[in-house]
């Protein structure tokens, strides 16, 4: 999720939790253009540095700050009021409460409105905001992306009288919202696939390509008898293969593996 008309410059990986990589070419060139990011309309060094790669191409940086974990609403203020110029980015990584929070979710609609000016106010906790350097009011000129796993509109759509549900929905029309809809083992396994071939994630666990060939194979014959499949299952297999290569699959049928599956 960003503001409109805003996009963050980050890694390829984070990416492909919220793109259509199947149908959509991962290229910072087509993902831009498909976030309608003018990259020529500001060249002040102070809100966005360019440099070249080897062919002479110009490169867009944002600049972007990382926050992951639980987050109270305060923090949250303080946070946005750090990084309120235009063209800084937060970006809010798994901070899932903040979306069961009334006052977060207020927090973020206006930080997030899309009318000319973007004011936030906060008056409780003022004492934390004091010790801290940080106005209870002030505009907001930056933008926000997050990266969650929580599918929001079947959440709406299944709690239709929740009372968070008219605040997520004010929340969603106010952003960009991308998602891969990876809710079937089949997906996630062609994700796994991807990233493999693209990153070689599985590299960094001991794996050549032979082996993490192995791996993924191993995962899509029993790919309704695993517990989870998801990049994070592939890395646990490939480390139960490093420490094992002979008994690295009896391993994982006993730890990974359904209750009715396990041997």
């Amino acid at each position: 999720m960003s503001r409109k008309n805003s996009v963050i410059d980050y890694f390829r990986w984070r990416w492909c939790r919220k793109i259509i990589y199947r149908r959509i070419p991962l290229k910072e060139n087509a993902i831009y253009d498909a976030l309608a990011w003018d990259a020529e309309s500001d060249d002040d060094d102070n809100i966005r540095r360019t440099e070249c790669d080897t062919r002479g191409n110009k490169k867009f940086q944002p600049k972007y700050t990382i926050l992951k974990g639980a987050i109270s609403p305060v923090i949250l203020f303080a946070t946005l009021h750090k990084y309120s110029n235009s063209g800084e980015i937060l970006v809010l990584d798994d901070c899932d409460s903040i979306f069961w929070d009334v006052d977060s979710l207020n927090i973020l609609k206006a930080a997030l409105d899309t009318g000319n000016r973007r004011t936030l106010t906060y008056s409780k906790d003022s004492h934390i905001l004091k010790e801290r350097g940080v106005p209870t009011k002030f505009d907001y000129h930056g933008s926000v992306i997050f990266i969650t796993n929580l599918d929001f509109e079947a959440y709406c759509d299944n709690r239709p009288n929740s009372s968070i549900v008219p605040h997520l929905k004010a929340l969603l029309s106010r952003t960009h919202y991308l998602s891969v809809g990876l809710h079937k083992p089949e997906e996630r396994l062609i994700q796994i696939q991807y990233i493999q071939e693209t990153s070689n994630f599985l590299g960094r666990y001991g794996c050549d390509k032979t082996d993490a060939d192995e791996i993924i194979k191993f995962i899509a014959d029993n790919i309704h008898q695993l517990r989870e499949v998801s990049l994070r299952s592939a890395i646990s297999i490939a480390e139960k293969r490093h420490i094992s290569p002979e008994k690295w699959r009896q391993m994982v049928r006993v730890m990974e593996f359904k209750r009715e599956f396990r041997k």
